[in-house]
């Protein structure tokens, strides 16, 4: 797997907003941030990070986890996008946890 995170990304639909929460349990405010997946990609915008994340072989259930943080003070109103390709000849399972921390700074 090849992930990759990107800014300024030029899009054709947003994709479907995804549910998040709160663990902040005693928080009663919505979150800031919307979470989408599967949008229509015209370009990708400015590179900030990547990352290969090797796995097992064909036919396995499971192969490799892999894990990045990139910790970044984001402006409002900023899009950020994680895109993931898998690199095998199989088809392969991937999950993508976010977590962030919101402020009034």
């Amino acid at each position: 797997m090849y992930k990759k995170e990107t800014e300024k990304t030029f899009y054709t639909n947003g994709g479907t907003l995804t549910s998040s929460f709160n663990r902040k349990t005693s928080a009663s405010d919505d979150s800031d941030v919307d979470v989408y997946v599967s949008p229509t990609i015209d370009s990708l915008g400015d590179l900030r990070g990547e990352r290969l994340i090797l796995g097992g072989a064909v036919g396995q259930t499971t192969g490799a986890t892999g894990g990045d943080v990139i910790e970044s003070i984001i402006a409002p109103n900023t899009e950020f996008l994680i895109s993931v390709t898998n690199t095998s000849t199989a088809a392969k399972d991937i999950g993508i946890a976010i977590d962030w921390h919101e402020s009034d700074y």
